[in-house]
């Protein structure tokens, strides 16, 4: 458990503003599986309270299992991917307050585990069961209450594929964008800054062609990008908009 909180302080002193552990295997790593636990309880307890102590927050890849249950248990304020999550997995994340991060891009996008590991039999297998699983449980785990936001892990871009697919999965528009914006503010404990237009808050913004509350793909037709209160060029960075 040393060598835990020293890396998490280590993480911590050079500006990391959480810590995040690799709580379970990956689709695309060899020899893994998705449910096991990578670390010990007293491992997890052990980066979150060096988290707590540096006034931040812990955050875990964790599919299912042990590995997901044993972050949620000992106070891990994020569950990334949680792919494999069972009914009682998401009863226990909602006891406990933690969010879930849906990342359904790198699964289902064409640039996610797809593009890199195509040819690898073993991970196609593995992402194919993913797939089936997701889009089984998934609806049932958005309609429970659970606190969930959006992310892309990887597929940089690809925001619009994943609140298209919360809408595929029966979630309505308004919340989709809530779980692009201000709920992912609020899992990355940045809400006093970002999420939401507010007197204060940095002018991170977009507009867009069309009406995303009645069509979510209006999210691909970005016209202008404002970071900081600027406006971006969109001309030379714009190929997430396709995913």
């Amino acid at each position: 458990m040393d060598e835990i909180r020293r890396g998490v302080r280590e993480n911590f002193r050079r500006g990391a503003d959480h810590v995040k552990i690799f709580a379970t295997g990956g689709v695309s790593s060899p020899g893994s599986t998705l449910n096991a636990s990578v670390y010990s309880r007293e491992e997890i307890r052990a980066a979150v309270e060096e988290a707590l102590r540096a006034g931040k927050y812990a955050a875990a890849h964790a599919h299912g299992g042990p590995g997901l249950r044993l972050c949620v248990e000992e106070g891990v304020s994020t569950i990334e991917h949680a792919g494999l999550a069972t009914d009682d997995d998401v009863a226990l994340m909602k006891e406990h307050r933690a969010w879930l991060i849906c990342t359904f891009s790198i699964f289902m996008h064409a640039r996610g585990i797809e593009q890199g590991d195509g040819r690898n039999p073993a991970i196609m297998e593995k992402l194919a069961a993913a797939r089936r699983t997701i889009a089984e449980s998934f609806p049932r785990h958005l309609a429970s209450g659970v606190r969930y936001a959006s992310g892309t892990d990887g597929v940089h871009g690809a925001m619009p594929f994943e609140l298209e697919t919360l809408v595929r999965f029966g979630v309505s528009t308004r919340d989709a964008l809530l779980s692009g914006t201000r709920w992912s503010a609020e899992a990355c404990r940045m809400d006093a800054e970002v999420g939401s237009l507010a007197p204060g808050k940095r002018a991170d913004l977009i507009a867009i062609e069309g009406d995303p509350l009645a069509d979510i793909e209006a999210l691909r037709r970005v016209r202008l990008v404002m970071k900081d209160g600027g406006v971006q060029d969109v001309t030379s960075n714009n190929h997430g908009t396709n995913g």
